[in-house]
């Protein structure tokens, strides 16, 4: 069955209804953690009344969903009743995470009964651990999150360890940094704390634990080492980060983030924005002229790959203000409940260290398996005086008013999540269907104009159909609220089939200027400005192109030198003929015949005759049927019947 996204779409839409269902239920349960899920409310409707009352609301509309979503989990999970034992719960939980590491190993070493036809075709043997999930960073952090179960599953301290090292040792062979990293930073932090934290244990002993716990990361940290394409991977992340591009591209997101955050830094942007605007920005931070290794520094990113940065840049600090109460009030419980219930304040610990560390290289919170996932572990096991005080559970009617209207707001957003990822999960599979059976105008009335992406796909299959008025139409309508190069592309296409070349040299120059593939924008820049006379910037992109990519093309020279020509440059024209010689003193004699009598076009222009007379007959010395050279020739009032020998005052 044909469609645009096989794994996100499906799991928001399970994410949401769970989130429907566990609202409903816990309205007759419990008073839900007044405090936290009163400031948790006001952070989810701060969120989205940010978003709507920017000028264009539905702008990247799937990108508010992806930030809601764990919180309208976490909140939904703060009602579920704790008064039962979690060891069975967490047990099935770790189960599963057994079962997916068990089949993220066999697809690594090329066994994949679900995927084999997608993992098969990837040569890098990590890259296929894509599990059940379908990515293979959400396949790791999924382990990561699930990890911290074995803090309630498993009693001894041993086995403990045991369980966490070989999820440890799975995520290792991923090669995945952010995962390795966090779910150390999760191990290490959590066991240290615990540690220092028991009452009744001296300090002697405490030490030699800690020390137990040093070699155990000494342990983890070979056993990480050891295997080959990890080990590669940390190598350029730290010894060659200045080169490596994951790190440069990371830099080069992180300074879009940041001049997005000093423009508009309390109320931010809304979500979305980051995704909106990236690729118009990039040409903010890139020097005039770009390098290679800029270049590599530059791809197609819809996330900033820091969930901090990225979160203030579309809430600003007053959604950061509205979170750091959130963890605040968690930590103060957290402290406050570690003697009454201490394996579920390390868990929350655990996942909370874990997508804390994930999330400073990466964007753990938005995606549809690692966020979610996370925002309930959190609300189910976040600690509170009622979990050990009898008599919690409160009827509903005993509740109060704000209390329901709390309830009524999470449930409202939690139905219109529902009603959003079902939309989205039936038109992922519609609208591709109905392009494969050619029902275009089918497709297009299908889909609603507020969602973008889905637009952008029809006016793409428009323009390949050569339908270049309706493309236009539909890919303008895209482009208000989705940008991406392939969407720069066929709307610069269209432009061009349609005479239109101030509007595509309009799109092609954001396209250049972006740095992403950046030989094709540059090659489309000339073209364009060629058609309309601006032969200055045509030979600036068509001499960069050169610069970067140089093929030896007596044809690029040939045109960089006519461009340059026709802008009135004659010098740097004939400089670059002259300097590239090389190329074309070798070809075939027609070839060079040109070049000779355009080099003698370029002396003409510059009146220096007798350098444009010498050329003109060198190139009828090589080719007598050059007309052209014959007709300049004339132009000078030399008689061209003499053209088989150089004038005896030149040099041959």
């Amino acid at each position: 069955m044909p469609a645009v996204n096989y794994f996100d779409p499906p799991k928001r839409l399970a994410w949401a209804c769970i989130c429907l269902l566990l609202g409903f239920s816990s309205l007759f349960l419990r008073d839900n953690r007044s405090k936290v899920m009163i400031l948790g409310v006001l952070l989810l409707i701060w969120m989205i009344a940010r978003t709507l009352i920017r000028e264009s609301p539905f702008t990247e509309s799937g990108v508010l969903l992806s930030w809601c979503l764990p919180l309208m989990l976490f909140l939904v999970g703060l009602g579920i009743r704790r008064e039962h034992d979690l060891t069975t719960f967490c047990r099935i939980l770790f189960l599963g995470g057994l079962l997916q590491a068990g089949f993220m190993l066999a697809q690594r070493a090329g066994f994949d009964p679900l995927f084999g036809e997608t993992t098969q075709g990837i040569t890098y043997r990590p890259a296929r651990m894509i599990g059940t999930i379908g990515f293979q960073n959400q396949a790791v952090h999924y382990l990561g999150i699930v990890s911290a179960t074995t803090l309630i599953a498993f009693r001894g301290a041993w086995m403990r360890g045991g369980m966490l090292l070989v999820m440890l040792t799975v995520i290792a062979f991923s090669g995945a940094r952010g995962g390795i990293l966090a779910i150390s930073a999760a191990i290490i932090g959590v066991t240290t704390i615990a540690i220092w934290s028991h009452a009744s244990w001296i300090s002697q002993r405490k030490i030699q634990f800690t020390v137990m716990m040093a070699m155990f990361a000494c342990v983890a940290a070979g056993l990480v080492m050891a295997i080959p394409e990890t080990q590669e991977r940390f190598h350029h992340a730290f010894q060659e980060a200045g080169k490596h591009p994951s790190i440069g591209s990371r830099i080069t997101m992180w300074r879009v983030a940041w001049k997005m955050l000093l423009e508009s830094p309390w109320a931010g942007w809304g979500a979305g924005e980051y995704a909106f605007q990236y690729l118009n920005r990039l040409g903010e931070v890139h020097p005039p002229q770009m390098s290679h290794q800029t270049l590599q520094s530059t791809v197609y990113a819809r996330e900033a790959h820091n969930d901090y940065l990225q979160f203030a840049v579309e809430f600003g600090w007053i959604g950061i203000l509205f979170l750091f109460l959130i963890i605040l009030t968690g930590t103060r419980l957290t402290i406050q409940e570690w003697k009454h219930a201490p394996d579920r304040s390390r868990v929350v610990l655990f996942v909370t260290i874990y997508m804390a560390v994930a999330a400073f290289i990466s964007f753990p919170w938005q995606t549809s398996m690692a966020g979610p996932f996370a925002g309930l572990m959190l609300g189910i096991f976040w600690p509170h005086p009622l979990d050990h005080s009898p008599n919690t559970a409160q009827p509903a009617h005993a509740q109060p008013t704000w209390r329901s209207v709390l309830h009524g707001s999470l449930l409202v957003c939690g139905g219109t999540a529902l009603v959003w990822c079902s939309l989205d999960a039936y038109l992922n599979i519609k609208i591709p269907g109905l392009l494969a059976e050619k029902k275009y105008d089918k497709a297009e009335l299908s889909v609603p104009a507020f969602t973008h992406r889905y637009l952008a796909l029809v006016g793409a299959v428009y323009a390949a159909n050569g339908r270049d008025e309706d493309a236009e139409s539909v890919l303008r309508n895209a482009q208000s609220g989705y940008q991406d190069v392939l969407l720069w592309n066929n709307l610069g296409l269209v432009f061009s089939n349609q005479g239109k070349w101030e509007q595509a040299l309009d799109i092609y120059r954001s396209w250049m200027r972006s740095g992403l593939e950046h030989k094709i924008a540059l090659a489309n820049v000339a073209a364009v400005s060629e058609k309309l006379g601006l032969y200055d910037e045509a030979a600036r992109a068509l001499g960069r192109q050169i610069d970067l990519w140089p093929t030896g093309s007596l044809s690029e020279i040939r045109r960089l030198a006519l461009l340059r020509y026709k802008h009135g440059d004659a010098t740097a024209a004939l400089d670059l003929l002259l300097l590239h010689s090389a190329i074309w003193q070798d070809g075939d004699p027609l070839a060079e015949a040109k070049m000779y009598n355009l080099i003698g076009v370029l002396y003409l222009e510059l009146n220096q005759r007798d350098q444009a007379l010498q050329n003109f007959h060198r190139a009828l010395l090589l080719f007598p049927e050059l007309n052209s050279a014959r007709h300049n020739l004339k132009r000078l009032g030399s008689d061209p019947k003499g053209y088989y020998g150089l004038p005896p005052s030149s040099d041959p």
